[in-house]
């Protein structure tokens, strides 16, 4: 037969003056506490506020959700606190553990506040947000937002007063946009031309690095794949539109050496005389639209190249070619843009700055000719 389970009921002083059997139950009628074992653990009250304290598990089914689950609507604002100094097979202090249908853990929430979502979740989630208040995303995209299709704040970052407008150093749109009171780095530092890569400075600087004479900043135009203007690291500027602004070029003496008289002009000003041409730019022209439209009047920089080389440059430049590997998604939806050849698509241009100090110099030759001729 059975052991009998016994019940009683006594005041708080009556129970602690008395012995608790293991098959006892005992109700305290001073606290409406249930008292078990010889330890005499209380391990249920019910108050007349409706709350419930649980010491130990709270079980559904068979399954051991949590320890000390405390249900609070004293403040109104936590429904549910739950505590917890475990450390089992789901991990170590977990507040909560969230199980799929083959009992893997898909969520974890640990005892110092730090949320696990995905992935290994204990030791290698696809998502932490831990209680120093940053984001860890793995993966190929680390933050994706979907366009809500306004400015509405999806994701922000703070300083400690975080509950100041004041206090938000950087947040993410749903429409894309990105608001930051940092840098934005993009690459390796670009600041002292230690790495390849961009900064965007909050004091308004931008800053990029690459090799040799790669272009550093690209304009163009929609739906061309033809860069309107360019910068390159070597200092390289290149645009295809007026430029308005008023461009003052280095000359001081202090900056030249070995300085001499320039030799004679005349002949090179009169051999590039004779190459003027009038013409039109082709729909391949780095030029706008309006000076496209225009018919021109100007030299020819491989023509002025074999009289005088010093006045062509070459402005270096590329353009897409052939597609080498498509564009790829993931699983995860993760994409890989397609890559393309890079062809050169350099082009010839004339100094315009070195052709008017050949004209000087050749106007000053002919005024010589002129006075020589006027009092001869």
């Amino acid at each position: 037969m059975a052991d009998k389970l016994l019940f009683r009921g006594g005041g708080t002083a009556n129970i602690a003056s008395s012995t608790v059997a293991d098959r006892e139950i005992v109700i305290d009628t001073d606290t409406n506490e249930i008292v078990v074992n010889s330890d005499k653990v209380r391990t249920l009250m019910q108050s007349s506020g409706g709350d419930v304290a649980v010491t130990g598990h709270v079980a559904i089914g068979q399954a051991v959700v949590a320890d000390n689950i405390f249900r609070s609507t004293s403040d109104g604002v936590y429904n549910i606190v739950a505590k917890s100094n475990r450390s089992d097979g789901l991990g170590t202090d977990h507040n909560f553990t969230g199980l799929d249908a083959s009992d893997t853990v898909t969520s974890i929430i640990t005892r110092d506040g730090t949320i696990k979502l995905g992935g290994v979740t204990n030791t290698a989630p696809n998502i932490e947000l831990n209680n120093a208040g940053s984001i860890t995303a793995k993966g190929g995209t680390s933050f994706t937002a979907a366009n809500s299709g306004s400015a509405q704040t999806v994701l922000s970052r703070w300083t400690s007063d975080h509950y100041t407008t004041n206090g938000t150093v950087c947040t993410i749109a749903g429409d894309g946009s990105i608001i930051a009171n940092g840098y934005v780095l993009a690459g390796a530092s670009a600041t002292g031309g230690t790495g390849t890569g961009a900064y965007l400075l909050n004091n308004g600087v931008v800053s990029a690095t690459r090799g040799g004479n790669n272009v550093v900043w690209s304009g163009y135009q929609t739906n061309s794949s033809t860069a309107t203007s360019s910068i390159t690291a070597s200092g390289q500027a290149t645009f295809t539109g007026t430029i308005n602004g008023v461009t003052v070029g280095t000359s001081d003496e202090r900056f030249k050496k070995n300085i001499a008289a320039a030799n004679s002009q005349l002949a090179d000003v009169k051999a590039l005389g004779g190459l003027l041409k009038n013409f039109d730019w082709n729909e391949d022209a780095p030029v706008n639209d309006e000076i496209r439209a225009t018919r021109q009047l100007g030299l020819i920089a491989q023509e002025v190249e074999k009289v005088c080389p010093t006045l062509t440059k070459t402005i270096v430049r590329t353009k897409q070619g052939a597609e080498l590997t498509p564009e790829t998604t993931d699983e995860e939806g993760n994409v890989t843009p397609a890559t393309y050849e890079d062809l050169d698509d350099s082009y010839k241009g004339i100094s315009h700055d070195a052709l008017i100090m050949k004209l000087l110099g050749a106007v000053a030759e002919l005024s010589a000719k002129v006075e020589a001729l006027e009092s001869a």
